[in-house]
């Protein structure tokens, strides 16, 4: 029986079997986090400062739910399968939360000839 249960980290076969993540550990993770964190920060504040009126009316009118919790987009550099990893993630949760503002929307005949009439 072997006395060695693991390998040694900076071995080459140990480095080879975690890939791009090799030299990625709990503080660089924990570092990331906070540069997403802050970076979502910043945004959202931004977005307030600058926002206009009547959009933020419009969006409050489009009684769009949003998530329960905040979605963080990964920003801050890691290892690409991580990066890759996270951002799939990312997007599988915004889109659930997103409408298309493209969509084709039905109207009744009384709202179409609305429309219409404020044009003629």
């Amino acid at each position: 029986m072997s006395k060695i249960h693991q390998l040694p980290p900076h071995s080459q076969l140990a480095r080879a079997e975690l890939g791009d993540m090799a030299d990625w550990g709990d503080l660089a993770e924990n570092v990331a986090r906070l540069v997403d964190r802050i970076d979502f920060y910043v945004t959202h504040q931004y977005a307030q400062w600058t926002a206009d009126p009547d959009e933020v009316a419009a969006a409050r009118r489009s009684r769009q739910k949003p998530p329960p919790f905040p979605l963080i987009r990964p920003v801050a550099a890691r290892p690409p399968s991580l990066h890759e990893r996270l951002n799939e993630s990312y997007a599988a949760q915004a889109s659930e939360y997103t409408v298309n503002p493209l969509a084709p929307r039905m109207v009744s005949d009384d709202e179409f000839d609305a429309f219409i009439d404020q044009f003629l």
